[in-house]
């Protein structure tokens, strides 16, 4: 099954899912990834996902457990290990044997961090596009930016949790110097430039 369109396929799958003898959370979080939206807070709250590497790591395994086994049956399998760090970063590990997840099921402490940072960290991460306030707020102004961006979000995250990355971003939020920093500080190789809104008011 492939879930690059929404098709009727697709719309079936979600349909089986809701209808899967699993916990509500673990619907809640498959219906949204194979949907693709954002589900950073379910997750990070119930499967241990602390990184952006994580989340993909979680998306190709759900793809790939997919291509063998029925959609209800991937849920049940995910739902067994909800929790259960050893027996879920196992799982994982099977699709991506480099990650590694801390796995458990506790609420991790998130950075107090403005909508607006959580919007694009979410939206840059499912690869989508991005509302015309956040893109003035974060100097976003051509597919340059974005990449930038979206690269330095990836490389910040394999080196420090999701939470720190948010933060340092949201400090940096209405100020082209800074995020312009950021970016060449995780990644040298973007020259572009980020100014923002909130600059242009300043004098």
């Amino acid at each position: 099954m492939s879930f690059d369109e929404p098709d009727t396929t697709f719309l079936d799958a979600k349909k089986e899912i809701e209808k899967a003898p699993v916990r509500s959370v673990t619907k809640k979080i498959l219906v949204k990834m194979l949907l693709k939206l954002p589900a950073w807070r379910d997750i990070q709250a119930e499967f241990g996902v602390e990184m952006a590497a994580h989340y993909r790591a979680l998306l190709d395994s759900i793809y790939l457990v997919e291509e063998t086994k029925s959609i209800v049956e991937v849920a049940k399998e995910f739902d067994q290990e909800l929790g259960n760090g050893k027996k879920y970063i196992a799982l994982v590990k099977r699709y991506a044997p480099d990650i590694t997840f801390m796995g458990a099921k506790k609420k991790s402490k998130s950075a107090t961090v403005r909508p607006l940072t959580k919007q694009i960290i979410e939206r840059i991460v499912l690869d989508m596009p991005l509302s015309h306030v956040v893109c003035d707020d974060f100097g976003v102004e051509s597919a340059d930016h974005y990449r930038a961006l979206q690269e330095y979000i990836f490389a910040a995250t394999e080196e420090k949790s999701l939470d720190e990355v948010a933060k340092e971003l949201d400090q940096a939020l209405g100020n082209g110097k800074k995020l312009t920093a950021l970016v060449k500080k995780y990644t040298p190789e973007h020259t572009v430039t980020f100014s923002t809104v909130w600059d242009e008011l300043q004098w």
